[in-house]
């Protein structure tokens, strides 16, 4: 696979399950393989996981990646999984707080104006 291609320059891994917009996921298995793959590299992973709990059958829901992997970031929100297309509220999750420090700094000088729910 790529992924393996990319051998100990893999830093970090970009996904997001279930796909927009063909809702393509990954099984079970297929999931905990790209953890192992990530764990082997020491590589961080971003879960883009917005769309999370609209698949159309909830077996094939995987778990969130930041409850499987210490060092995933998982990204969701309420405009798309709950139906609140105008109210721009999201977060990450993730286990390393100087990271989320990181972000969190980061975010403070490249939004201007954010809506007062998301504040």
């Amino acid at each position: 696979s790529l992924v393996q291609q990319a051998g100990d320059s893999l830093r970090l891994v970009v996904v997001n399950f279930p796909h927009n917009p063909t809702g393509k996921t990954l099984a079970a298995d297929q999931w905990t393989e790209l953890m192992d793959i990530c764990e082997e590299s020491d590589a961080l992973l971003f879960s883009d996981e917005m769309y999370r709990l609209l698949e159309h059958d909830p077996s094939y829901r995987l778990p969130s990646a930041v409850d499987l992997y210490p060092k995933a970031i998982s990204l969701s929100g309420v405009s798309k999984t709950i139906g609140l297309p105008g109210v721009r509220t999201g977060w990450l999750a993730m286990h390393d707080p100087k990271l989320l420090a990181r972000v969190a700094e980061l975010k403070d000088y490249t939004t201007i104006c954010a809506s007062a729910p998301s504040e």
